[in-house]
């Protein structure tokens, strides 16, 4: 089945999005390690990228499901689950017991834990760090696969669209265990996915001249949400101002969403194609690698200089540039031995 590079290459933006925002998270003060020099800027910074970079990951993966699905690549549910036991739980299991938690027990991030009890935890996805992703994945895939007959048909865009709503809302209450919440919350994003690339041709109508200024009016009206966000979310008071704040964070996810395709397009079509250029080539080819590894590498770094007083940009840098360099290399590796392969996912 031949790829979609604007698809790819959301992927690099969404990847570098991801590293920035666990470089930077340091400053938010609800992260693994916290500075205890504040910095304004990335506490903001962070927050903005994390309006919408897990939501463009859900988005990608509902879009390219329905692409793949519409070329009959999942012919039956077994086909389906061998696929995805392959590209997400065996990376998941085997990343997190082989390597997540091994390392963080090293550099101390766990105090008086067992492995034992540690590995049970992530079994149930209790403290499954980044991993997260993979098992919600696996689960909206599944999902979705069942719902085939009636995802697709236009009489059920309303209906489902107020499900995904609904499960959006409620999902702060579902329990934790097997990131029932979490899949619960993300289910809205992998539908949208979902339906636009059912409805490819008919959206692509509205961006066929992609200008600079569309792109510009797109990241005002992001920003100005955002920020919107922040005052309401540091507000609630009632009820309707939590609604509220749901409301715009998934209108506010579904801008940067878009932001990031016109922003791709536009570099796709532009005389210069960025993209195919040696380093971000490198990170498209090894894109879920870097996802996988790099998050155990930051904390490694984190854990010698979270409390150091140095320069935040400097933390930062060496934060995103250590963790993306040392995964572009252990991903090298990888991809040369044939069950590190297989067991990451390839």
């Amino acid at each position: 089945m031949q790829r979609r590079a604007d698809f790819d290459n959301m992927k690099v933006i969404g990847i570098i999005l991801v590293l920035l925002a666990h470089s930077t998270h340091l400053y938010t003060g609800g992260w693994a390690y916290t500075s205890p020099y504040p910095s304004n800027f990335f506490n903001i910074f962070t927050w903005y990228i994390y309006s919408f970079h897990m939501p463009l990951f859900v988005f990608i993966s509902g879009a390219v499901f329905c692409y793949a699905s519409e070329r009959g690549k999942y012919p039956s549910l077994s086909k389906l689950f061998v696929k995805k036991i392959h590209r997400l739980l065996i990376p998941y299991l085997f990343v997190g017991l082989v390597y997540m938690i091994p390392l963080r027990i090293i550099i101390g991030y766990y105090k008086g834990v067992s492995y034992k009890s540690l590995a049970f935890d992530f079994l149930t996805t209790i403290g499954s760090g980044h991993l997260w992703y993979l098992y919600v994945l696996f689960v909206l895939t599944i999902i979705f696969w069942l719902l085939r007959p009636i995802i697709g048909k236009r009489k059920t865009y309303l209906p489902i669209f107020a499900l995904s709503v609904i499960l959006y809302f409620i999902s702060p209450r579902l329990p934790i265990k097997f990131l029932i919440g979490a899949t619960a919350h993300f289910f809205i994003y992998f539908y949208v996915g979902y339906l636009f690339q059912t409805n490819r041709r008919t959206v692509l109508r509205y961006f066929r001249e992609i200008n600079y200024k569309t792109i510009l009016y797109t990241l005002i009206v992001q920003l100005l949400i955002f920020f919107l966000l922040r005052v309401l979310t540091e507000n609630q008071t009632s009820l309707v101002i939590t609604g509220g704040v749901m409301i715009f964070e998934i209108f506010l996810a579904m801008i940067g969403v878009l932001l990031l395709y016109l922003v791709v397009n536009a570099i796709m079509s532009s005389r210069i194609n960025f993209f195919n250029f040696w380093p971000l080539a490198i990170i498209k080819k090894y894109n879920m690698s870097i996802y996988l590894l790099h998050e155990p590498i930051i904390f490694a770094i984190l854990s010698y200089i979270a409390i150091v007083k140095m320069y935040p940009f400097l933390i930062v840098s060496l934060c995103f540039f250590g963790s993306l360099i040392t995964s572009l290399l252990l991903a090298k590796i990888i991809s040369k031995n044939k069950f590190l392969a297989f067991a990451f996912g390839s």
